[in-house]
C-alpha cells in the first residue's frame, strides 16, 4: 500500500484543516501517501512532516488518487466535484457533508457519504466518519501534529494570549471588553497578549497605548509556538482556538450561539465556551440576540472561567 495515493480536501479555515488532519494521519499510518489541501496548512508543514500540501484542488487531477475525501463547505468547487461524483459513480471519491440538507446536497450514497451530526463536535464527527469508511481503522482524534523539540509546553505560566478577531465580525466580542478583560488580567498578576494577524495590526495598534503586550503573526508557525508556550487562550470562534485546543493549550471561546457551538466547539483538549445568558429573549423579527449577546458577556465572568478552566 505504500504507493496508495489520497488527496484530502478541506474547506479553507485553519480549524477545518486542523481537524481534517485527523483523517490524513490515519491514511498515512496506514501507508497512503497524503495530499493535502488547504490554504493555511502550506505553511505549517513543519509541524505536519511527510504531507504534501498545496492550496487549491484541480478536478482534472482525481485519476492521480487512490483515495479523495472531500470536506463539503458548499462552495462552488466542492459543488462541483460532489456532482462530478454522481454523474460519474466514482467510488473512491468520500464526501464529508458538514451541514447536510436533503433540499440541497440531494439523495446520499451511504457508502461514500457521510453527514455530520450537527450536534456533536467537528472532531467526533470526523473520527466517526473514519470509522466508517475505514472500519479496520482504529481512529482516534490524534492529527499528527509535531511540537518542536525547543518548545517548552506553558513555558510561559502567567501569560495568556487574547485573540479578539476572526472571519466573521458579526461573532467578535467588543473591543472594549477584550480591554477590560486585559485590565482586570494585569490586576490579577497575568501578562495579557493580544494576538492578531500582521494585516490586521493597523486596527490593533491602539491596545500598545492603554499598555498591552501586541503580538503580530505572518507566518502559522510562530503563532502555534507562542501559543504552545502559553497558559491558555481566550477568543472568539476562529482558528486560533482550535489550534490551542490541538496544542492542548486551554481555550476559551466567546460564542454568540449554542447550536452553532454544538458542532465547532474546539474538540482536540481543553476547551470552555462562554454564552450570554439563557433567559435573553430574541425575537426573531427583531434578532435582539445579534444586537445585544456581546454586552451580556461580562469581562468578570470570562474571567472566572478562565480560572476555573487553568484549575482543573
Amino acid at each position: 500500500m505504500g504507493s496508495m495515493k489520497a488527496a484530502i480536501i478541506t474547506a479553507q479555515g485553519l480549524g477545518d484543516g486542523l481537524i481534517m488532519m485527523i483523517i490524513a494521519y490515519h491514511l498515512k499510518k496506514t501507508g497512503y501517501q497524503v495530499t493535502v489541501f488547504n490554504k493555511h496548512l502550506f505553511s505549517f508543514y513543519n509541524w505536519f512532516p511527510e504531507y504534501t500540501f498545496t492550496s487549491k484542488f484541480d478536478i482534472k487531477k482525481l485519476p492521480d488518487f487512490d483515495v479523495v475525501i472531500l470536506q463539503h463547505d458548499n462552495s462552488p468547487e466542492a459543488n462541483a466535484l460532489a456532482e462530478w461524483k454522481k454523474k460519474n459513480s466514482l467510488k473512491d471519491l468520500y464526501v464529508l457533508y458538514t451541514n447536510y440538507r436533503f433540499n440541497k446536497h440531494g439523495i446520499l450514497d451511504f457508502t461514500t457519504d457521510y453527514p455530520y451530526n450537527q450536534s456533536r463536535t467537528m472532531v467526533f464527527n470526523t473520527v466517526s466518519a473514519i470509522k466508517h469508511f475505514f472500519p479496520d481503522i482504529n481512529a482516534t482524534n490524534e492529527n499528527g501534529i509535531q511540537i518542536p523539540k525547543h518548545l517548552t509546553y506553558q513555558k510561559y505560566q502567567k501569560r495568556i494570549l487574547l485573540h479578539p478577531t476572526s472571519g466573521d465580525a458579526a461573532k467578535n466580542w467588543e473591543p472594549n471588553s477584550f480591554l477590560k478583560l486585559a485590565t482586570l488580567l494585569k490586576r490579577k498578576g497575568f501578562s495579557p497578549y493580544f494576538i492578531i494577524s500582521e494585516k490586521e495590526k493597523p486596527h490593533w495598534q491602539w491596545v500598545e497605548s492603554k499598555g498591552f503586550m501586541l503580538q503580530a503573526f505572518s507566518d502559522l508557525s510562530n503563532l502555534a509556538s507562542f501559543i504552545y508556550e502559553s497558559k491558555a487562550l481566550i477568543g472568539n470562534d476562529s482558528g486560533p482556538s482550535h489550534l490551542a485546543s490541538n496544542l492542548k493549550i486551554p481555550c476559551l471561546v466567546i460564542a454568540k450561539r449554542r447550536q452553532n457551538m454544538l458542532q465547532w466547539k474546539p474538540d482536540f483538549g481543553p476547551a470552555k465556551i462562554i454564552f450570554p445568558p439563557r433567559y435573553m429573549i430574541n425575537l426573531k423579527f427583531l434578532r435582539l440576540k445579534d444586537y445585544f449577546w456581546k454586552k451580556l458577556i461580562r469581562p468578570k465572568k470570562v474571567f472566572n472561567n478562565l480560572i476555573l478552566t487553568i484549575n482543573n
